[in-house]
């Protein structure tokens, strides 16, 4: 959720994620689980990236979905659901 006055403002969120990020969609597959995003709200623009996260001493890649919005003064949510499924 954000509120704020004045001009409007860009806002990212980021998230990690763990699996294979589909580089088609706003999914990937984790475990032997197929996962997606669904959202409300805020109109995002999405980007998918990787990134790499130390396990112990082993680096690992995952993938990250980074959310861009332009949001005008007021107040406004944006909602993330996560769905995973097997397959």
């Amino acid at each position: 959720r954000v509120s704020f006055t004045g001009a409007p403002r860009e806002f990212t969120w980021h998230w990690h994620l763990r699996g294979t990020l589909d580089p088609t969609a706003l999914s990937w597959t984790d475990a032997g689980h197929r996962c997606r995003v669904e959202q409300t709200g805020i109109a995002v623009t999405p980007r998918r990236e990787s990134a790499t996260h130390i396990d112990g001493s082993t680096p690992i890649a995952h993938p990250v979905l980074r959310e861009t919005a332009t949001v005008e003064p007021g107040e406004h949510t944006l909602t993330t659901r996560i769905v995973c499924a097997r397959g």
